[in-house]
């Protein structure tokens, strides 16, 4: 997710010729739009109540993927679904830097899911892409602290964090 295609997304919802246009159109201040375009930051939330307002795709607006806008309005409460999902599971793996990992796969789960009209269906169908999710973003994680391990090998704390980690690993993967 690279932030300035994110933010021109946004500029062609809105119509917007300056950074003080997007920056309204976000409910934000033009200092506070500066600041995230400065820093790097991608504000999240601000662009989920925007797809929301204008019922554009969120995989779309954050992604590049799909339609784009004016695709459809997003389901709320099962994209929410979704994204709570993953967070809880990727902040036993990983906290807070997992975060782009889980909106990315939130989106695709998502994705799959508004095809799906069976909210039985799509409750299986949730609890399998969640699990092989975070069973992926687990492996990676042992791998790279292994990785860190070799490099620094008198760290010695990272190997209890490998074996917690991959016990979730196994229970992720057993639950697909």
């Amino acid at each position: 997710m690279k932030q300035a295609e994110i933010f021109s997304r946004v500029r062609e919802v809105v119509g917007a010729r300056q950074d003080s246009d997007v920056a309204a159109a976000l409910g934000v201040t033009a200092a506070n739009y500066a600041t995230w375009k400065a820093r790097g930051t991608v504000p999240y939330e601000k662009l989920c109540e925007l797809a929301v307002q204008r019922k554009i795709s969120l995989d779309w607006l954050l992604l590049g993927v799909g339609d784009s806008a004016g695709s459809g309005a997003i389901d709320v409460d099962l994209f929410s679904s979704v994204f709570h999902a993953l967070w809880r599971g990727a902040n036993e793996i990983g906290g807070d830097d997992t975060f782009p990992y889980v909106l990315s796969n939130a989106c695709a789960i998502y994705s799959k899911l508004s095809s799906i009209a069976d909210r039985v269906e799509q409750s299986k169908v949730l609890t399998m892409r969640v699990n092989l999710a975070l069973g992926s973003l687990a492996h990676a994680t042992v791998s790279v602290l292994r990785q860190q391990e070799v490099k620094n090998p008198n760290a010695g704390r990272n190997e209890q964090e490998i074996l917690r980690i991959s016990a979730l690993a196994k229970s992720f993967d057993k639950a697909a």
